[in-house]
């Protein structure tokens, strides 16, 4: 039994909001906490030392511009890997795929993300979802 798919579209809402939270919150502690081999020496910390202010300022931005770009939840509280996921389903039916050729996982995260008739935005019936018409 599919709990997931038997919820109302507030609990599935409540449910992805605090999976939001919680994935934000432990980035932010493993931020504060986690120390890196790689930058928490005395080595790397000469060398940012003799670098002038200008280019220590430089390689502070391109971090912080890495950092914030590997955020998985977007604004709106979807996941990353899910938009690019669905994102990656559509391209393929757009290029003409069959949807009868999608594993049963993909057409659920058409489903959740564009609509329970989300077929019928590629021109194709609902029995077409399940075998090709020749």
């Amino acid at each position: 039994m599919n709990l997931y798919k038997n919820m109302s579209s507030n609990n599935k809402v409540s449910i992805k909001n605090k999976l939001k939270e919680k994935i934000r919150e432990k980035q932010r502690n493993e931020l504060h906490t986690k120390k890196d081999p790689l930058f928490d020496n005395q080595m790397f910390q000469e060398m940012k030392n003799s670098l002038s202010p200008e280019e220590q300022k430089k390689y502070e931005q391109y971090g912080k511009y890495m950092y914030e770009d590997m955020d998985q939840v977007t604004e709106n509280g979807d996941m990353k890997a899910a938009i690019d996921t669905v994102s990656q389903i559509k391209l393929m039916l757009e290029s003409g795929m069959h949807p009868s050729f999608l594993e049963k996982e993909e057409k659920e995260f058409l489903k959740n993300y564009l609509g329970e008739k989300w077929y019928e935005s590629f021109g194709y019936l609902e029995n077409d979802l399940n075998r090709m018409n020749m």
